[in-house]
């Protein structure tokens, strides 16, 4: 269930009801999440957390306009520290990484996901004898899944793989990019045509883009603190957006970096080992929880989910944001709004059903059960009064 589920059993009175998500994901890091098309909404696939002892997850969770709904696990393999991409032409998302990195003898895997099933596949012929940081991206230009890999340990040079669907090919670029060993962020800029790959081998962040032949490194300011964040390309805004260790805001317009100073950011002083990707439904980056290191202090592992607009940060918060039985009769009212846009109202016989009917406002103006000036909105939660 994706939101809050209020019954009111006697209508004689009036109920104010704050609306909380009845069920998110557990605070958790090195997770995967990628934007599924057949999903119409973010996946979130594995990682590991306080809850659960420490081991990796199997766990999947959607995310879309309405908020977090847990997704089709069976079969899931439990990964950690992996990455996912789509693969826009097979229609499936693509998913490599590592049962456990830190047990010493850790299993590589690569799987794909139509949004129902998943399903194990054979990944680069290097895979079961190797460990180290892979990433993944969907290079739509070139029809290709790109597999970068640097070693975790040793003197190994970084690789460059391709896969079409069915061969995994290994390239040899003229240049050599960084060879990042642990987190590298890997993704596909569609408007430049070039997938973007940013990594260090020491404090110093570098910028390194593939054209599908070579890689080669943008020159300029690079942001400090970029390993282990993430990047997300900004569709609507046609740029590659970083949020960084320190919860610094930088974009990338396909050759140079500019940091942003927003109104409002993340309400940590720092998190690390997260995961971010764009949205199309609201147009925004979306990120959740990560690894939060306090002065003196635990670590924490936050469960907040933000969105990025392209101005300012805020928390992430879904439209829908109550469901009441109505009369006893099983009907379900719902109220969609956002930030003054128009609303619409739901309408659902069956609550364990997703099929929802959309009507017009004059049902508020015909019910005895609710009307427009019953709506409450303050700060991040909705309130909704129900009377005769």
């Amino acid at each position: 269930m994706k939101i809050a589920f209020i019954l009111l059993v006697a209508l004689n009175v009036c109920a104010w009801s704050p609306i909380v998500w009845a069920e998110k994901p557990t605070g958790r890091i090195d997770y995967a999440l990628v934007y599924s098309p057949n999903m119409r909404g973010l996946v979130m696939h594995g990682g590991w957390g306080e809850v659960g002892g420490w081991l990796p997850m199997a766990e999947v969770w959607k995310l879309d306009d309405w908020g977090w709904a847990r997704g089709a696990s069976n079969g899931s393999p439990a990964l950690v520290h992996h990455c996912m991409t789509y693969d826009s032409d097979r229609g499936v998302v693509v998913m490599c990484g590592e049962t456990n990195m830190m047990s010493g003898n850790p299993s590589f895997q690569t799987w794909q996901f139509d949004g129902s099933a998943w399903t194990q596949f054979a990944g680069p012929p290097w895979s079961s004898g190797k460990s180290g940081d892979a990433e993944i991206a969907y290079d739509a230009a070139r029809h290709k899944t790109l597999f970068y890999w640097a070693p975790m340990v040793g003197a190994l040079p970084p690789e460059t793989w391709e896969y079409d669907g069915t061969n995994w090919v290994k390239r040899s670029p003229a240049t050599l990019p960084v060879a990042c060993a642990d987190g590298a962020l890997l993704k596909n800029d569609p408007v430049h045509q070039q997938v973007v790959l940013v990594g260090s081998t020491n404090v110093v962040t570098e910028t390194w883009l593939w054209n599908g032949t070579n890689w080669t490194k943008a020159v300029g300011i690079q942001p400090s603190n970029a390993v282990s964040g993430d990047i997300a390309f900004d569709v609507a805004r046609g740029q590659m957006v970083l949020l960084t260790t320190d919860l610094n805001t930088w974009t990338f317009d396909g050759s140079a970096w500019t940091q942003h100073f927003p109104p409002h950011s993340p309400t940590y002083s720092g998190a690390d080992c997260f995961s971010m990707e764009y949205l199309p439904e609201r147009q925004v980056c979306v990120f959740f929880g990560g690894e939060v290191s306090l002065t003196n202090g635990p670590l924490l592992y936050p469960s907040t989910t933000w969105q990025w607009n392209g101005q300012d940060w805020s928390i992430y918060n879904p439209r829908l944001f109550t469901r009441i039985a109505a009369n006893g009769s099983g009907v379900s009212l719902n109220w969609n709004t956002d930030s003054g846009n128009t609303y619409q109202v739901l309408y659902n016989a069956n609550l364990m059903t997703t099929n929802w009917t959309s009507l017009t406002n004059d049902l508020f103006a015909t019910s005895n059960s609710l009307t427009a000036q019953d709506l409450i909105v303050s700060n991040r939660f909705y309130q909704i009064k129900w009377h005769e």
